[in-house]
């Protein structure tokens, strides 16, 4: 194994990437800048844009003799374009060149989650004869794919509803495809057939992850209605709230082994007995 005892060139690169949002099918401008006080020989550069999903696996580990979770990376997409062949980078001179690359049409969303994860880069890598290669990687992020009918100006409203023999519970929220920052806007009635007192009642934007064997379910907002809550046989009642949307990239999808899904919950706790819940899925995008 010689490759070790190979020497890296003393180099700086430089990647910019314009702009560092884009969504699927865009241009981008992929700046390269390659710097040294020592000239050397390039028998190829190439320039990717990558996109890597981290999932987990279950694995058979011989050495503790059980099946252990283990964090694996895949390429979902990997473009190459040769810049240099059988070129050199010339001393105190370098290399500058900005190259136009065009990501997908259906290019992966980024995804910063719990669990789930899905990065873009621009790679930029040297092959150099007799000595190390040179790698160089500069982030950028990829927004959903969006349909022209996803979004509404007016939209109508979704309702999802469940019942007992206690109340008659109704979620109301619009129906649109909602974006990082929002606000969700929504309405929660019951109507009472049995008079019952709840300690708590309240509302959460709650988005549950998958990558492969790794799940999580997080919280992203609550809000408390009412505290120790008495109702009336015949007495309806309802309430109106705001839940806000991170701003961290988690759209809803379900791709490779990442899956991401958003939902709204109401939720009229009992002490020592099962929750009722009522609760309808969302789209983040």
């Amino acid at each position: 194994m010689v490759f070790r005892f190979l020497k890296k060139p003393k180099a700086d690169i430089e990647v910019i990437v314009d702009p560092v949002t884009a969504s699927p099918g865009s241009d981008l401008d992929v700046s390269v800048s390659i710097s040294t006080g020592k000239g050397f020989e390039v028998r190829e550069a190439v320039a990717r844009l990558r996109c890597i999903e981290t999932y987990w696996k279950m694995e058979y580990d011989a050495g503790s003799k059980s099946t252990r979770k283990k964090k694996k990376r895949r390429n979902l997409v990997d473009a190459p374009t040769e810049f240099i062949s059988n070129g050199k980078v010339d001393d105190g001179v370098g290399h500058r060149q900005t190259l136009k690359l065009k990501l997908p049409e259906d290019a992966p969303p980024t995804v910063e989650g719990k669990s789930a994860n899905i990065a873009w880069t621009a790679r930029v890598s040297i092959d150099v004869p007799g000595a190390r290669d040179l790698h160089s990687d500069e982030p950028f992020t990829v927004l959903p794919l969006q349909s022209p009918e996803a979004t509404s100006d007016d939209p109508e409203s979704i309702v999802a509803t469940s019942s007992n023999d206690e109340l008659g519970i109704s979620l109301q929220i619009p129906d649109r495809l909602w974006k990082p920052g929002d606000a969700i806007d929504g309405e929660l009635q019951v109507s009472v057939s049995k008079d019952c007192t709840f300690p708590e009642v309240r509302i959460e934007l709650e988005v549950k992850e998958k990558a492969g064997a790794q799940n999580s379910t997080v919280t992203a907002d609550k809000l408390v209605l009412d505290t120790d809550a008495s109702f009336r046989r015949g007495l309806g009642r309802e309430w109106r709230f705001s839940l806000s949307l991170p701003e961290s990239h988690r759209p809803t999808l379900d791709l490779s082994d990442t899956e991401i899904n958003w939902r709204v919950k109401a939720v009229f706790a009992r002490s020592m007995r099962r929750d009722y819940v009522v609760e309808q899925a969302i789209t983040v995008g």
